[in-house]
């Protein structure tokens, strides 16, 4: 029985703590994707009423969210 082989359509993706001073070094080990949260807690009565994954503050009123400009300083210290 001959092996299934993945041909290009799984990528090795790097992630934990990724941030945009870390980024390029991350990826220049060869990984094929590089994933980053750039999450940032968003204070207020905007929070959601159910709190989901990872969130430390659950039952409070600050919810985490993706930070814009983390994730533009991610990207622009990504060499591709």
């Amino acid at each position: 029985m001959t092996p299934r082989r993945a041909d290009g359509s799984v990528q090795i993706m790097a992630g934990a703590s990724v941030d945009a001073s870390n980024a390029a070094l991350i990826a220049a080990t060869g990984v094929d994707a590089v994933h980053a949260s750039a999450k940032r807690i968003e204070s207020g009565a905007s929070a959601p009423a159910l709190s989901l994954g990872s969130d430390a503050r659950a039952g409070g009123p600050d919810h985490e969210t993706t930070g814009e400009d983390a994730s533009i300083a991610i990207r622009d210290a990504l060499p591709c």
